[in-house]
């Protein structure tokens, strides 16, 4: 795979920082990347909240797609797309260039080196919005600085269920979220009060694998991050049955 001289980085694209003009980031990611392609989702709050302005760029070899909307909010309109996030992600096609934190930490890149590189990286964090209730993810940062990996391979649910059979609760380890499981997890909760999510995993010995592999990096605070919609089934998480439109 080849690599790349473009860095990513928690506050933006290579040398420039969110809220820089979209074609003067385009610019210089179609030097480094080849031509991307450009999409317009104006009008619809997909898939970054904000303003009337929403646009994708994407380039399919590195897996990296970067988003522009307005710096203002709902009320504050300039018109003028700057970068407001980036995310890298395994392609559904083969990626060919690879795209890379300035810290070296990329698609594929174990856990223990993400947590060894990134500074403050917490698995599953005790805070709501984009990365609340998803335990797939780890976190750090807050604001324009926040940034996220993700490790869809690791089956954290059957891992978290072993650690709570293995704590008493008469659940099955199948791998589904569901009611029991919710209610197993929030007894447990409540038997260890004062810690954290991370630290919950931990004693439940449901960490990720040292080498589980980093499937996805994404960095900004103005993405539509929602991880699932209920429609007629609702949707389960550790905490309980939750609906996120």
């Amino acid at each position: 795979m080849c690599a790349c001289s473009l860095t990513l980085r928690p506050g933006g694209v290579g040398s420039f920082d969110f809220g820089a003009p979209m074609d003067t980031v385009i610019a210089l990611v179609d030097s480094e990347l080849g031509a991307g392609q450009v999409y317009d989702h104006n009008e619809s709050n997909d898939p970054i909240s904000g303003c009337s302005v929403h646009i994708t760029a994407y380039w399919a070899a590195a897996g990296l797609e970067l988003g522009f909307t307005d710096e203002g909010e709902q009320d504050a309109c300039t018109g003028e797309p700057t970068l407001a996030g980036w995310r890298l992600s395994t392609a559904l096609e083969p990626r060919t260039i690879d795209v890379r934190l300035a810290s070296g930490i990329g698609i594929g890149s174990s856990f223990d080196a993400a947590r060894q590189a990134i500074a403050g990286l917490e698995l599953y964090p005790n805070f709501g919005g984009i990365y609340g209730d998803v335990p797939y993810w780890a976190a750090a940062g807050t604001g324009a600085q926040r940034i996220g990996l993700s490790f869809r391979e690791w089956d954290y649910v059957t891992a978290v269920q072993r650690g709570l059979i293995a704590d008493g609760a008469e659940i099955v380890a199948d791998g589904q979220l569901g009611p029991a499981t919710s209610a197993a997890y929030q007894a447990f909760v409540a038997a260890h009060p004062g810690l954290s999510n991370q630290q919950r995993f931990e004693l439940l010995g449901a960490l990720p694998p040292a080498d589980s592999g980093v499937t996805g990096i994404s960095a900004g605070d103005r993405w539509w991050w929602e991880p699932n919609e209920c429609g007629s089934t609702p949707f389960w998480t550790l905490e309980g049955e939750m609906c996120n439109l």
